[in-house]
């Protein structure tokens, strides 16, 4: 006998079930197919919750329009105002490694001015003291004469100290950028060109290198092209030449050129803040004088632009977040709304099996699906809105090249694609959770009925409509206050009357005409615009009225008898101009008498003046007769006498973050006071636009070789100027309007299924004897009593945005632009869209056969 064999160690699952091993192993066999199969379903299953939630969506087409429409206004506005916002975020700076690239500005705090330019002393301290930039360069902007073998025009060029293209990294078409060989005294005059100059003069000819063109009448050789897509500081910018400064050729305080630099690797800003401080000081202590009070600030290229439109982007994101909210709320009410007629539905699946979190996740596809509708009709009404945003911003010469960067590309489809998932979670969560939590079967027992008195549901359905109407009163009234403040700077008095105006600027080269000869041309210039057929008269000037930006001070004024002279920083504006300006300009002589063809350069020196400037210096006197003398820049004036006093000069030029009071101006005649470029106004009789080809006659048979600069309507300078404020204020204004349509179909889409849900009972009533009146009262009641419960609501979010508005803003009075009329206006037309999107569905209750609707119940 053999021991016997052992049998192996029994498995534990056996032991504790007490089936055999085969039986277990079949067991979990069958289990683990389960469960693949499971995970295989889980695909087709989610497709076929997307196709019966398209095919729910189509046997209810008002309800999915009513959605997919208020979703595709929130979708759409939020794409196209997005593009804005990802086009200015993203601007493409053409510099390498934007945030090393600084502006190095002067400041005086105290007098308003935060990006002041610089003297060419102090620039020259500056570069030699500092050690945290690269290269420290000074630059201004400037227009040139382009005469010889091309047509005579005005160019937009730009010049520089050496190193300033090395500042910005970026490489070059053709050629090279000039160094300090060509910024130096005597050197020959050379000439970068702008890449679309280039293409669009010499026909991107590559053998433009060595040629010469002539700027000013001098010739300049061309010794470089830049590359296509740079345009640094400027977008409108041709041509570049170098800039020669020499040390003691100007005061201290004649402050022209602006400041760049590039940091060294490893210095922050902040770092080079501190040095430049410390530099600052160092020359105010040295030159008391004219360096009290100034200061310094350094702050990268990006930053800077960020800091000029920060506030602008702010507000349109809020717009649009606004917007995009009120949508929500409307289809979360409407799928609220739908969910009481749809309780019967969810009964019958929950009773069949369907667990809460199966009918969770297909109400939720079905918000997603809707949502994918909405987001893509709202990415064509997006494409839409982007067009029309470009157009709008091309007729804005100043930020009109954002045009080309508002586009859709792949950030904004993106961002789009996310709004629409999200907008589809938001509004579909709370009613899918409502449903689920609802006691299905109760609604099963009742017919359906029970889902219909959801009181929670009601309360919820009825806080998303005053949501609706809070939060578009809060948009309509920011809008509102943002347009009564502008309104109130651009109905102001311009002191001058701008129709019927013709206006161009000519500059005349300093080579062919002598300061006798410049002001003989424009005295003759005057007197032929002003003799052509339809015009009244003519005038120089070298200022247009309201293009003045306000608090910029050109002079230093010294009333006689007066310490003014000590003064360290400009305190008044001076404008030349010719006889004839208060005759051609139309503007108001308070008193004395206007600038008249006697005042000639060997006579007694005079001006004009302003009543701020009046006020400022002779408070309590009669300025006619005082006398005074300025200094702007190097040129210093003999004593003049004010001989007449004229209403203060306006400007469209405003910022309402640091609104400045009108600028004390003076007005001295050209005949005492030499320019050489000047801009010709002349008053017509007629259609100013039709004088533009004989005004151009005109200055061809004196110079051919002048090109005439801006030659317009006032009316379109005036345009131009307002257009950027103007464009902000129309995308504000235009997502206003579309949170009122998107609360009207809020409001409709409501009724319309509060009166589905109610048939039986206004059915019960009609057959009572209720009379019509009565049915539209019930159902129209809860509607005002909803809406006058969201309105105090909407004036209190309204009064908190224009309060923050008022203390970023200086330029808005939360008294004044929060005004009682504009309000109650608003509260008005919310009161009528309210009316007007729940008289439909009132009237078809009325229409409603009380037999029919009790034996259909």
């Amino acid at each position: 006998m053999g021991l016997p064999k052992s049998d192996p160690e029994p498995d534990s699952d056996a032991e504790c079930i007490g089936q055999p091993r085969n039986r277990i192993a079949r067991h979990r066999h069958r289990h683990r197919n389960r469960d693949r199969t499971r995970k295989e379903q889980q695909p087709l299953s989610f497709l076929k919750d997307i196709v019966f939630g398209i095919r729910t969506l189509a046997r209810s087409p008002g309800f999915a329009a009513a959605a997919v429409l208020a979703l595709a206004l929130g979708i759409g506005a939020n794409t196209a105002v997005f593009s804005i916002v990802e086009a200015i975020v993203f601007f493409p700076i053409p510099v390498d490694d934007a945030q090393r690239v600084v502006f190095v500005f002067s400041t005086k705090l105290d007098e308003g001015i935060e990006q002041g330019p610089t003297s060419t002393d102090d620039f020259l301290d500056w570069r030699e003291r500092s050690r945290s930039f690269e290269n420290l360069v000074a630059a201004t902007g400037r227009s040139y004469n382009l005469t010889g073998d091309f047509r005579a025009r005005r160019l937009t060029g730009f010049t520089g100290t050496h190193g300033f293209f090395e500042m910005t990294g970026w490489p070059f078409a053709l050629g090279r950028p000039f160094d300090s060989r060509d910024a130096s005294p005597g050197a020959p005059k050379v000439v970068v060109l702008s890449h679309g100059f280039w293409t669009e003069q010499f026909g991107a000819n590559p053998e433009v290198l060595g040629q010469t063109v002539l700027l000013d009448k001098q010739p300049h050789t061309v010794i470089g092209v830049t590359a296509e897509d740079f345009f640094f500081p400027q977008p409108d910018t041709l041509l570049w030449t170098p800039l020669i400064l020499e040390r003691g050729k100007a005061p201290r305080d004649d402050r022209n050129w602006i400041i760049f630099g590039r940091l060294r690797e490893g210095v922050s800003a902040a770092e080079a803040q501190a040095e430049m401080e410390s530099i600052v000081q160092g020359i105010g202590e040295a030159f008391p004088a004219t360096h009290q009070g100034w200061g310094v600030e350094v702050i990268s290229v990006r930053d800077n632009l960020m800091r000029g439109t920060s506030l602008s982007l702010i507000i349109l994101y809020c717009s649009i977040t606004l917007v995009l909210l009120i949508a929500c709320a409307n289809v979360g009410s409407l799928l609220l709304a739908r969910a009481a007629v749809r309780g019967p539905e969810m009964a019958l699946r929950s009773t069949l099996g369907a667990g809460r979190f199966r009918l969770v996740r297909q109400l939720l596809i079905e918000s997603l699906v809707q949502a994918a509708a909405g987001g893509l009709l709202g990415f064509l009404l997006g494409a839409w809105g982007i067009g029309k945003l470009r157009q709008m911003l091309l007729v804005d010469a100043n930020v009109g090249f954002l045009a080309q960067y508002i586009e859709l590309n792949s950030t904004v489809l993106v961002h789009t694609a996310f709004v629409s998932v999200l907008t589809g979670v938001l509004f579909g969560t709370a009613p899918a959770l409502q449903i689920s939590k609802s006691n299905l079967p109760t609604i099963l027992q009742a017919g359906g009925r029970g889902a219909r008195g959801s009181r929670q549901r009601a309360v919820l359905r009825s806080g998303l409509l005053v949501g609706q109407i809070a939060l578009a009163l809060a948009l309509l009234g920011s809008a509102g206050a943002l347009i009564r403040t502008f309104q109130h700077f651009y109905t102001a008095d311009p002191a001058f009357n701008p129709e019927h105006l013709v206006t161009f600027r000519i500059s005349l080269p300093e080579e062919d005409y002598s300061a006798e000869q410049t002001q003989e041309f424009f005295r003759e210039a005057r007197d032929r615009l002003a003799a052509l057929p339809g015009a009244g008269s003519a005038t120089v000037t070298s200022n247009l009225p309201l293009t003045i930006f306000p608090g910029t001070l050109t002079a230093r004024l010294q009333p006689e008898g007066s310490e003014e002279a000590d003064s360290t920083s400009p305190n008044s504006l001076h404008i030349v101009t010719g006889p004839g300006f208060s005759e051609t300009l139309e503007t108001s002589l308070l008193r004395g008498r206007g600038l008249e063809l006697t005042d000639r350069g060997d006579s007694i020196p005079v001006a004009l003046v302003t009543q701020s400037l009046m006020e400022r210096f002779w408070p309590r006197e009669e300025a006619l007769g005082k006398r005074f003398r300025i200094r702007a820049g190097p040129m210093e004036t003999s004593w003049i006498t004010v001989v007449g006093v004229v209403e203060n000069l306006q400007s469209r030029m405003h910022s309402l973050r640091n609104p400045q009071p009108p600028a004390p101006t003076v007005f001295l005649p050209h005949s005492q006071h030499s320019r050489r470029s000047l801009f010709l106004v002349m008053r017509t009789e007629s259609d100013p636009a039709g004088q533009f080809s004989p005004v151009r006659q005109v200055i061809d048979e004196m110079d051919p070789t002048l090109p005439l600069e801006d030659l317009s309507t006032m009316e379109d300078v005036i345009h131009r100027i307002d257009a950027q404020n103007t464009f902000f204020l129309r995308v504000v204004s235009g997502l206003a309007v579309i949170a009122l349509i998107l609360a009207g179909v809020g409001v409709y889409g409501l009724v319309s299924y509060s009166v589905n849900q109610r048939r039986r009972e206004i059915g019960i009533r009609m057959a009572l004897g209720a009379r019509p009146h009565n049915i539209v009262l019930l159902v129209v009641r809860q509607v005002a009593l909803l809406t006058v419960i969201g309105l105090p609501l909407g004036l209190l979010m309204a009064l908190g945005l224009i309060r923050f508005l008022g203390s970023q803003l200086q330029g808005i009075d939360a008294s004044n632009a929060s005004g009682v009329g504009t309000f109650l206006g608003i509260c008005l037309v919310l009161l009528a869209i309210a009316h007007l999107a729940s008289a439909l569905p009132a009237r078809r209750a009325v229409l409603l056969d009380p037999v029919e609707t009790l034996r259909g119940d």
